[in-house]
């Protein structure tokens, strides 16, 4: 379980740390992050306690893999626009 969580870890800051900066970028809060980010926690989340039930390390680190890939999934699906509204919203600020 240790090894799980010595990769789930630094993925959930790495992600944590998208979405900051993100949001300093354009300086607005989106409500969809909150989705994709307990998307992603949910997919850590699941990663470590597998491992605790006994599963096979890879299986776990292959569900560790799997938390970014909901925040891009997201992004492709939902999000681009979000991101469209809140920059042209941040750009129209500096103007």
């Amino acid at each position: 379980m240790e090894t799980v969580l010595t990769v789930a870890i630094p993925v959930g800051i790495y992600l944590l740390g998208i979405f900051a900066l993100y949001m300093y970028l354009v300086q607005a809060f989106d409500t969809f992050h909150i989705l994709l980010v307990a998307g992603s926690a949910a997919f850590l989340i699941a990663a470590v306690l597998l491992a605790a039930a006994g599963v096979t390390m890879a299986v776990c680190l292959l569900v560790v893999m799997l938390a970014p890939a909901v925040v891009v999934v997201g992004y492709e699906m939902v999000g681009h626009r979000h991101a469209e509204d809140a920059i042209g919203a941040a750009l129209s600020r500096e103007l």
